[in-house]
């Protein structure tokens, strides 16, 4: 497995990657994305509740997909570096907890949880530095084989700052 990360400059660029990345055969469990949750109320059509419905083929064109379905439900963590953030994901749910100050015990900062899932300080920083200022980190744990696919697809949608990580 490969966890590819990337930064988007805009939330347009990191939701046309996910849809692309969806139609490609990826699934959204293998997405994660940290964004303010200020940048996601204003760009993003997301429900704050968990929805009752799986999504289905039957329920209509209405359903909520790609990136606004990886949001659904989550509510905000307050980071000591990044402030309020909004995670989607598996990991990216982890990330954003480690980095929640009320946690005793708990790494306190984006940054430092970024470190501890593998991410050099350097590029931690900033990544942290970039979310504040409203971009979007975005990342696809995938099989090895598909890792490339996968990144060439982000770079077609201005993603930046890719990395990789075991």
């Amino acid at each position: 497995m490969r966890s590819i990360l990337v930064l988007f400059s805009e939330i347009k660029s990191a939701k046309e990657s996910v849809d692309s990345l969806l139609q490609r055969g990826f699934s959204l469990k293998e997405m994660n994305c940290i964004v303010l949750d200020s940048i996601a109320r204003l760009n993003l059509d997301i429900n704050r509740e968990e929805l009752k419905a799986e999504i289905s083929p039957f329920l209509g064109k209405d359903v909520i997909g790609g990136i606004e379905r990886l949001f659904t439900g989550k509510r905000p963590i307050n980071t000591a570096d990044a402030g309020k953030i909004l995670t989607a994901g598996e990991t990216a749910t982890i990330v954003g907890t480690t980095a929640e100050p009320q946690n005793p015990g708990k790494v306190n900062s984006l940054k430092r949880a970024l470190v501890d899932f593998g991410v050099t300080a350097e590029t931690a920083q900033l990544y942290t530095d970039k979310v504040t200022r409203g971009e979007v980190l975005f990342w696809i744990k995938t099989l090895e084989s598909r890792a490339p696919e996968a990144v060439n697809i982000l770079r077609d949608h201005q993603g930046k700052h890719i990395i990789t990580i075991p």
